[in-house]
């Protein structure tokens, strides 16, 4: 998820202090009334009893309220969302959109951009294809703009990598070497989902050492996906080791289509990091993926 889509969901999260706090006040003079007068309970002990269940059921009543509130605004979100997708479609934008992908994605990262994928857009430039959008009769603001492209670039990129790892014969293999960095690890998600994990991907620059978070029977498992030709050195063993807390992962992978260095397989044997080698990944997309790599 990119900074803005975070920035963005933080922003929607209402203060609940503020409600627990707002929502105490009364309640506290009501129990203490209750409790002070009419139960005949000692002020003091009457302040503190009143004090906590205030407290209490305020914060019961505001966690209601705020997963009401976040199935509400959800359901809102989803509804808006799919007005504008039908709305692209019957105004016959969606050409449009997916050009604007295309022609306006630098794939160089630029500063003070919204990232997305191998895609990276200026805001200047989501300004002006809002503008051009609104002449078309469609209302969107940038925030809207980008929840749509993120969707179709997901689409873009998976008919890429579907037309990319189309299963061929054993006879005719795939080559490591015609992979990106993100193609690689996609590989990886189809591989491990295959196995039967449920994959997260995460790979992205600040990813903490995990690319792939693979989740079977309740346990997190850590990957680091590394596309190299050369050897893997320990640095990539500390840093998937590093990010087991951060993600909260039981144990971490290293992938490569390379090799291990000696200095990496002896740290991984004292981290517990498991280390998959291109002879080993190999074999496992030829049983899981009917693939042949090289």
């Amino acid at each position: 998820m990119s900074r803005a889509r975070r920035r963005s969901k933080q922003d929607d999260r209402p203060d609940v202090e503020f409600f627990v706090i707002l929502i105490a006040a009364p309640l506290f003079f009501l129990f203490g009334y209750i409790l002070i007068n009419v139960l005949k309970i000692n002020v003091i002990w009457g302040m503190l009893l009143s004090c906590f269940l205030a407290w209490a059921t305020a914060s019961i009543i505001v966690l209601i309220g705020q997963s009401i509130f976040t199935d509400l605004f959800s359901s809102f979100k989803t509804i808006s969302h799919l007005k504008i997708q039908e709305n692209i479609k019957s105004l016959g934008l969606d050409d449009d959109v997916r050009k604007f992908i295309l022609n306006e994605g630098h794939e160089k990262h630029l500063k003070n951009s919204w990232i997305e994928g191998d895609y990276c857009f200026t805001e200047n430039k989501l300004t002006s294809f809002c503008r051009y959008l609104k002449k078309h009769s469609l209302e969107i603001n940038v925030q809207k703009l980008k929840n749509i492209l993120t969707e179709k670039i997901q689409d873009i990129t998976d008919e890429v990598v579907e037309e990319s790892l189309k299963i061929k014969p054993l006879d005719q293999p795939l080559r490591f070497a015609d992979l990106s960095g993100p193609d690689f690890e996609r590989l990886l998600v189809k591989l491990y989902e295959a196995v039967g994990y449920k994959v997260q991907h995460t790979g992205r620059a600040g990813d903490q050492g995990a690319d792939l978070i693979l989740i079977m029977d309740g346990k997190r498992y850590l990957v680091q996906a590394k596309n190299y030709t050369g050897t893997v050195s320990n640095d990539a063993v500390r840093e998937a080791f590093s990010g087991l807390n951060i993600h909260h992962c039981t144990k971490a992978i290293v992938v490569t289509t390379g090799e291990f260095t000696k200095g990496a397989l002896e740290l991984a044997k004292s981290d517990n990091v498991q280390l998959v080698g291109k002879t080993e990944l190999q074999k496992q997309l030829i049983k899981y993926l009917h693939e042949k790599w090289v």
